[in-house]
């Protein structure tokens, strides 16, 4: 006899797990126990067979990039936009010096909307840089923020926080109802929804690996 909850062998007469707690369930009309469908296999233990941790890096690296080449517009051309503003009202009147005071102002604008993405690109998955996923031959451990769906509310929940709460939660085979990969540009999330309407998004690196374990092992269990 197995535990429903956490898959420990049971001896005879316990009334509580003695490895989770859980209550044991009575046993059937015909004296057998309920088992779950993971406790199907005896051989099935919790066992770690895959870690997924963070968040996809092209991420960090856009924004590094982004955060340069703002830094460098602003570092170049706010010089030359407060000389060529020095210079008074009849040199400004030149085509020359007013195309150079416009292009310059331009760049300086662009380059400080440039340094603000970066900076957000970098802070985006800063909350949820140590999303771990842990799969086991019988459950699911997440260790996470539960995450925006798309980038947008990435950007947003960087820019002025938001609501993503911290989950810690291990999930059993036998109460996911699905689990599947979401994209979303060149985003990944792992989604899992359980038979009590729980639903977890994860942002986290390589989700259609994730994917396709849990389901492997499911049809195992």
């Amino acid at each position: 006899m197995y535990c429903k909850k956490c898959g420990a062998e049971l001896r005879e007469g316990d009334a509580f797990c003695s490895c989770c707690g859980r209550r044991v369930e009575a046993a059937s009309e015909d004296g057998m126990a309920f088992r779950t469908e993971s406790s199907r296999n005896p051989e099935i233990s919790s066992k770690l067979i895959l870690k997924k941790v963070g968040v996809p890096k092209w991420i960090t690296t856009i924004g590094i990039i982004s955060v340069v080449v703002g830094a460098f517009l602003i570092l170049f051309y706010v010089p030359m936009f407060i000389k060529l503003m020095s210079y008074g009202s009849f040199y400004r009147r030149s085509s020359y010096v007013s195309s150079n005071l416009w292009w310059s102002g331009f760049c300086v604008v662009i380059g400080i909307l440039i340094l603000i993405m970066g900076i957000l690109w970098l802070k985006a998955p800063m909350s949820m840089k140590n999303n771990t996923v842990r799969v086991f031959t019988d459950k699911v451990e997440l260790q996470c923020v539960d995450s925006p769906i798309s980038y947008n509310q990435v950007l947003k929940h960087a820019l002025i926080g938001g609501s993503s709460r911290a989950v810690n939660a291990t999930i059993m085979f036998h109460e996911i109802s699905s689990v599947a990969c979401i994209k979303t540009g060149r985003l990944r999330f792992l989604e899992i929804e359980t038979k009590n309407t729980n639903k977890y998004k994860v942002f986290i690196n390589d989700a259609e690996e994730i994917v396709n374990t849990i389901t492997q092992y499911m049809k195992r269990a």
